[in-house]
């Protein structure tokens, strides 16, 4: 099964987004902040483990689709609680992405999502400590 060009094309889209741009709501509980984060840090590290082991064949393409759409699932909910709307896009996409590609996994640009992520998610922290410190 080919990549859904569409599909592609969005998550790039999303991908190219900044991720110093995006800014905490001002109204954000600062405990609440933290579970996401801490959240998000054990999706993306689930993730990463997913995605070696699918590579090494440790665990089949089926088992590596339910386990990377959950964590992008639970992310996307996680952001729109937040309303973290370009982190619920990406994962939005990654998810569709895989449903399209369930048989031929796109490796790298599912590692590509797991960068951006963590970079979103370093910038948070950072914006976090900044505010701490105000």
């Amino acid at each position: 099964m080919a990549t859904n060009t569409n599909t592609t094309v969005a998550l790039d889209r999303c991908l190219a987004y900044s991720p110093e741009k995006i800014n905490i709501p001002t109204d954000t509980d600062q405990e609440i902040l933290a579970d996401f984060i801490d959240s998000t840090m054990s999706g993306m590290e689930k993730l990463e483990g997913a995605i070696l082991a699918v590579e090494s064949g440790q665990i089949t393409c089926d088992d590596f689709v339910t386990t990377a759409q959950r964590i992008l699932h639970n992310v996307k909910g996680e952001s729109g609680i937040m309303d973290f709307a370009e982190i619920s896009d990406v994962c939005h996409h990654a998810e569709s992405l895989l449903y399209e590609n369930s048989k031929t996994i796109p490796v790298d640009r599912l590692f590509l999502v797991k960068d951006w992520l963590w970079r979103v998610t370093e910038h948070l922290i950072s914006l976090r400590k900044n505010k701490h410190l105000m």
